[in-house]
């Protein structure tokens, strides 16, 4: 057998093996950080058009504080809203409409100072990219380049 065509066939086999599947959309709303000093609220909020789960990222990044000096939750434009959650990972079912996000600062340390990091990422319900296997990519980008070799060969010259 030729070693062209073996090379080529594994190739082949090795794209398919490797070939991905699908990705999950994903849509960062909000990626902020700040200070808080004495009490301080804040909201944010953002329409969506489709349900989904929307994952908050609450960090503490020094002093350390406890849930009650540093603490959030979600509300939706249907009146459900979450339970409130202090600095960690938390993900929520939304529904389309109007959703905020609420966090609160009040540090009882002795600097009375919160750092804090805040991250909104929401992920459509159901909502899958496609994304193309590679082996299907490299056989008609091989295919294409067979062709178009064969009907550009060079016309044989005798000398």
């Amino acid at each position: 057998m030729n070693t062209k065509y073996l090379l080529g066939a594994a190739v082949l086999v090795l794209s398919g093996w490797l070939a991905p599947g699908a990705a999950n959309a994903c849509q960062v709303w909000l990626d902020t950080s700040g200070v808080i000093r004495g009490e301080q609220s804040f909201v944010d909020s953002f329409t969506v058009k489709t349900a989904g789960i929307l994952t908050v990222t609450l960090t503490d990044l020094g002093p350390p504080v406890t849930s009650k000096d540093l603490y959030g939750w979600v509300t939706s434009a249907n009146g459900e809203e979450s339970p409130t959650f202090g600095p960690g990972t938390e993900s929520f079912q939304v529904g389309p409409g109007l959703v905020s996000m609420h966090w609160v600062g009040d540090p009882t340390g002795k600097h009375r100072i919160i750092k804090y990091d805040l991250e909104l990422k929401f992920h459509p319900g159901g909502s899958v990219v496609p994304l193309p296997t590679s082996l299907a990519l490299l056989a008609s980008g091989l295919a294409l380049l067979f062709l178009w070799r064969r009907g550009h060969r060079a016309p044989a010259h005798a000398y």
